[in-house]
């Protein structure tokens, strides 16, 4: 990826794997064979709270035992209030497994105390936030906020989703809460140029977003793989995912892999059509911004 990024004319690339900072130093490494700027970053698991799973799975040992205990009444009376418990008992279940659901969020360090954070953050949602995925929250942003620079991540992002159900006000709300954490200048909305419907319709919701809450864009590439063609090689990998995403179907995506500010061009008119492709040099030099004031 590295030498892809310097034959296309780059001189910064960023990394942000799925919940892991496993690869920073083979990263780091090939950045440096390649005169590459490495930014070293994390595409996080994001929920409202992590601890909120704990509480509910306390409470459906609990009823476990109770009901357990209950059981051995057999009286009608004694029966009724089983399943009265039982029904209680598959409510939680179903509370519970609807906090499987997360968001995408990206995180980069700006500097060495954001290399820090984002390895506490990392730690934190291993530690303290595993379900399913390891998972962090607004709580742990908090915490560990100091000299990162976030963006709001691909269709699986917090931002994107509530645009995706027109939750417009939520996610104005949701803006400025990320704002109010990280600092001024050092949240963005990410823009992605992907043939699929979904995103350019987000795109266009994004695009209205920034100006009402004068947040900037960038544009980034959702790269899977490094060149056009090795789709079918990500396809036949993915074949072993155990859940596979729904939105990325991997017979149709073929654009997942890195491109310059002409590639990302041709794909702005391809998937953009009608606007101003001024929004789009924009919201490259705001990448270029980020990548600048990287130490």
């Amino acid at each position: 990826m590295a030498k892809q990024a310097k034959a296309l004319g780059m001189n910064a690339m960023a990394i942000t794997e799925h919940g892991t900072l496993a690869s920073w130093l083979q990263f780091r490494d090939a950045c440096k064979k390649y005169n590459i700027k490495p930014i070293f970053g994390l595409e996080a698991y994001f929920v409202d709270d992590v601890t909120e799973i704990y509480g509910i799975k306390v409470e459906i040992d609990e009823l476990k035992l109770k009901i357990k205990a209950l059981n051995k009444d057999k009286t009608k009376k004694g029966q009724k209030v089983v399943s009265a418990e039982n029904e209680h008992l598959e409510a939680l279940t179903a509370t519970r497994n609807k906090l499987k659901k997360y968001n995408h969020l990206i995180l980069l360090a700006k500097n060495f105390e954001g290399c820090m954070n984002l390895m506490k953050i990392h730690n934190d949602s291993v530690i303290d936030g595993i379900y399913f995925k390891p998972r962090m929250d607004w709580a742990v942003l908090e915490k560990h906020k100091g000299g990162i620079i976030a963006t709001t991540a691909c269709l699986g992002g917090r931002i994107c989703k509530l645009l995706e159900h027109d939750n417009i006000l939520e996610a104005k709300q949701t803006v400025e809460r990320f704002k109010s954490i990280f600092g001024p200048g050092n949240f963005f909305l990410e823009l992605q140029l992907h043939d699929i419907k979904l995103q350019t319709e987000t795109n266009h919701k994004l695009i209205k977003l920034a100006e009402a809450t004068e947040t900037p864009c960038v544009v980034t590439c959702d790269t899977h793989y490094t060149e056009e063609g090795q789709h079918s090689t990500r396809g036949l990998i993915r074949q072993l995912d155990k859940d596979p995403d729904e939105i990325n179907n991997d017979d149709q995506l073929t654009d997942l892999f890195i491109k310059n500010e002409e590639m990302l061009l041709a794909s702005w008119r391809k998937y953009m059509p009608g606007v101003s492709a001024n929004i789009l040099a924009q919201a490259i030099l705001n990448t270029r911004a980020i990548a600048d004031q990287i130490e």
